[in-house]
């Protein structure tokens, strides 16, 4: 006898936070970057949803995490780093962009500001962005982020 297997999508509801302030830009692969940076500082999932492939092969690497793989598990990371996180401020400088029919790569500096279990952090990560064009959308499919050691953001004071 075969069995059924069910799988909940998890309707998360942001507590705290303004959303959906309609800023997707997907028809190119700078516009869904720019995106999916509006979607991380918006703490907003539904942007999120919008953003990224729903694909089993989509993946993501969260500095300090494991490889986390398809987009169900992707979108649980991402609900509980916004839950622990009271707000953010995301500065993305663009290192190299490159684009190869319907995939780009793009790797950008990231100088994260942001409010994490009421404490204030500042650090920089070394992101790596992969989007795919499908039916004239560019959709991420995979994220890495990997923090930088002895980082000075802009405006640092090093003395």
């Amino acid at each position: 006898m075969l069995g059924t297997v069910t799988i909940d999508i998890i309707r998360y509801e942001p507590k705290k936070r303004g959303i959906n302030r309609n800023m997707m830009n997907q028809a190119t692969p700078e516009g869904a970057n720019d995106s999916f940076y509006h979607a991380f500082e918006e703490l907003s999932i539904q942007n999120m949803d919008k953003i990224w492939s729903h694909n089993e092969g989509s993946s993501c690497v969260h500095p300090g995490w494991e490889l986390v793989v398809g987009w169900i598990a992707i979108r649980r990371s991402w609900i509980q780093i916004f839950d622990d996180t009271e707000s953010i401020k995301i500065r993305v400088n663009t290192l190299r962009s490159r684009k190869h029919c319907k995939v780009a790569i793009i790797i950008c500096l990231e100088d994260i500001q942001a409010l994490v279990n009421g404490k204030g952090v500042k650090f920089g990560v070394i992101a790596t962005n992969i989007f795919e064009e499908t039916e004239a959308k560019w959709f991420l499919t995979h994220h890495h982020g990997s923090p930088l050691s002895n980082y000075f953001g802009p405006n640092s004071e090093i003395f």
